[in-house]
């Protein structure tokens, strides 16, 4: 049986570098259409560097 994501926009909290980060992802048809940092505490230079790739697209695999 296969799952399926639920279309929608997801928020979620997690620890980045040293402070919390939000990110949100869209789901569309079964793919991640985006994640998007929404806030990080940690220095720009520290979020920069590790979250650069935070809002490319990516498919489900």
């Amino acid at each position: 049986m296969t799952e399926h994501l639920k279309n929608g926009t997801f928020v979620g909290t997690g620890k980045g570098f040293k402070n919390r980060i939000v990110v949100s992802a869209t789901i569309e048809n079964d793919e991640i259409q985006s994640v998007k940092l929404v806030s990080s505490a940690d220095s720009p230079e520290v979020g920069e560097k590790n979250y650069p790739n935070a809002g490319q697209r990516s498919k489900r695999h």
